[in-house]
């Protein structure tokens, strides 16, 4: 599950590029919407939200605590290798569809 969860940010973000807004808070929104749109293409989240006024992306996928600490982990690689935008601002979280608002995972995003 966590290689075509990361696999599909790395193909999404290649595919579509990055933000081409001046502005940096822009570029990062563009960019965190980017994330979800993967996320969600592999099928496997039920759903995922960006909060701009946070900096976060949500997302809800059905998994155990320590297989989302490895996915936050590799799509933490796998996104700063492809944007910049984030500037450790941003963090991923990542929550059971069982878990209501208590992450199982959360990772910032370089």
């Amino acid at each position: 599950m966590k290689i075509a969860i990361l696999l599909s940010i790395v193909s999404y973000l290649y595919l579509v590029g990055c933000s081409k807004s001046e502005n940096p808070i822009a570029q990062a929104i563009d960019d965190a919407y980017r994330v979800c749109t993967a996320l969600n293409n592999t099928g496997l989240t039920s759903e995922c939200q960006v909060k701009g006024w946070g900096h976060t992306i949500d997302v809800r996928i059905d998994t155990t605590g320590i297989e989302a600490r490895k996915i936050c982990d590799g799509a933490v690689k796998t996104i700063s290798q492809m944007t910049r935008n984030f500037k450790s601002e941003w963090k991923l979280r990542i929550y059971s569809p069982f878990s209501e608002d208590h992450p199982l995972a959360v990772c910032v995003l370089r």
